[in-house]
């Protein structure tokens, strides 16, 4: 089976904690709306990369890479060095919040659970051009 590939175009997002708020006496929580929006648009791309075929049902390999952008005061020295590699991505967010938003946003779409997964690869690195680039398929013994 070939492997599911696409890519999530702009900043990766982060898996936001739950918000609290009280309604009357009662106490709701909800997702927060960036966590929300982002959620849509890694499900939305799955839609297509999965072109209409149903929800994986096997064991799991899953790799992404997280191309987070630059910052906008970094000197053009330090540009090259972090688009070389030479300078890693080693601050916020985490790489397992990143990884929990987009493997969340995949459920239900690309497999049934992402408790399927039982392979995994994530990485950070800078980027001029944000993404997230995802590669899921059956996990084989090699």
């Amino acid at each position: 089976m070939k492997p599911v590939e696409f890519t999530v175009y702009g900043n990766p997002t982060a898996k936001g904690r739950p918000k609290f708020a009280r309604r009357g006496n009662f106490v709701a929580a909800y997702t927060p709306k960036k966590t929300a929006d982002n959620a849509k648009i890694i499900s939305g791309e799955a839609m297509v990369a999965m072109l209409g075929r149903k929800p994986l049902e096997c064991a799991l390999k899953c790799v992404i890479s997280f191309y987070m952008p630059i910052p906008k005061s970094t000197s053009k020295k330090d540009v090259a060095k972090m688009l070389s590699g030479e300078i890693r991505h080693i601050k916020k967010p985490d790489l397992d919040n990143l990884v929990k938003q987009t493997t969340d946003g995949m459920n239900g779409i690309v497999y049934i659970d992402d408790a399927q997964i039982i392979w995994l690869s994530a990485s950070k690195h800078y980027s001029d051009n944000p993404r997230t680039e995802i590669i899921i398929g059956e996990f084989e013994w090699q």
